[in-house]
């Protein structure tokens, strides 16, 4: 007989599944790995009984609230919810649930979104920040909750930080010098709080030298991650009296905001101006033409960051702060 939702334990699942109590507790809590075929008797189980897991009660008893906050800059772009959705479905299949938090890529905003996240009692958070302003160092060491830093614009050794490898915009750089180039643009996003370059400026800087090309001021233009901002920069470069005949942009967002620029002013690419893009959003390979960019693991660096918050919560691993990074590769299309 079928015990009523009201009666349905931990044990009835456990009896239904054919397995120990213990298996389906590390199931629901995420406390320990269970095979695939054990989960998924699990879970069938727990669908079959309609088993309702108290959560409230485990919070209790763990003194946990099983939630992570995710703070991010620009919820619109596309780059962030591939990051969020790898974060989500590892917080998932440990039992967590996550708090998304948009910060505008104000880092007065990112303070308060990390008290707001210690209020809520969050177990951990996962940050990717405008930069590292003192305001927001200090909330973040004052915390209790472990932090994971995610993106390079914090690089502060005491943090876990989950950054991409720091060579994409040189390689981008080389690759359209490669081509022929010898005026190459750069489209940056803001400067990094505590710097006064656009963000991707290393990397541009070191191919234009190693190249022998003394950088032109001119052709370094600062836009705000925005397709508009990509647009009007764009136009600016167009506008000079001798103008780019390639542009590397910060982003995809940016580059694409290029493109429509060229377009309205006339301007053919890539036969008359090269643009190449970071990030490799899911446009980026729709877009007329198609855009040349740096690729990067979105969804895998929002796994990482999860599993590395998740090993701290279970006391796993290194006790020293983690530094990973991940791997990006170009992807050559028709606009470069």
């Amino acid at each position: 007989m079928r015990p009523s939702r009201s009666r349905v334990s931990i044990k009835d699942v456990s009896r239904h599944a054919g397995v120990s109590v213990s298996t389906v507790s590390h199931v629901l809590n995420g406390t320990r790995y269970v095979s695939p075929e054990l989960r998924a008797r699990v879970e069938a189980a727990i669908t079959a009984l309609d088993y309702r897991h108290n959560g409230l009660a485990r919070s209790l008893r763990t003194r946990r609230s099983y939630t992570i906050g995710l703070i991010i800059p620009d919820v619109s772009n596309p780059y962030y919810p591939q990051l969020a959705r790898g974060v989500q479905d590892t917080a998932d299949e440990a039992g967590y649930a996550v708090f998304l938090c948009n910060s505008d890529r104000r880092p007065e905003q990112e303070v308060r979104l990390v008290a707001a996240l210690e209020q809520r009692q969050v177990d951990g958070i996962i940050l990717d920040a405008a930069g590292p302003t003192p305001e927001l160092l200090t909330a973040l060491r004052r915390l209790r909750q472990p932090v994971v830093l995610v993106g390079s614009r914090i690089d502060e050794p005491d943090f876990d930080r989950v950054m991409m490898a720091p060579h994409g915009s040189y390689d981008a750089v080389r690759y359209l010098l490669s081509r022929g180039h010898r005026r190459v643009a750069l489209i940056g996003g803001p400067p990094v709080f505590g710097s006064t370059r656009p963000t991707k400026a290393a990397g541009y800087l070191a191919a234009l030298a190693e190249a022998g090309i003394e950088p032109d001021p001119a052709l370094i233009m600062q836009g705000d991650y925005t397709r508009e901002g990509g647009r009007l920069a764009m136009h600016r470069l167009l506008a000079l009296s001798a103008p780019p005949t390639a542009v590397f942009a910060g982003n995809d967002l940016m580059a694409l905001g290029a493109l429509v620029a060229a377009r309205e002013a006339g301007v053919r690419v890539p036969e008359d101006i090269a643009i190449v893009g970071y990030d490799d959003i899911p446009e980026a390979s729709v877009a007329v033409p198609a855009l040349t960019t740096v690729a990067v693991p979105k969804y895998e660096m929002g796994r990482v960051a999860a599993e590395l918050l998740l090993a701290r919560l279970r006391g796993e691993g290194s006790q020293q702060p983690q530094r990973i990074e991940l791997p990006h590769r170009l992807v050559i299309r028709a606009s470069a």
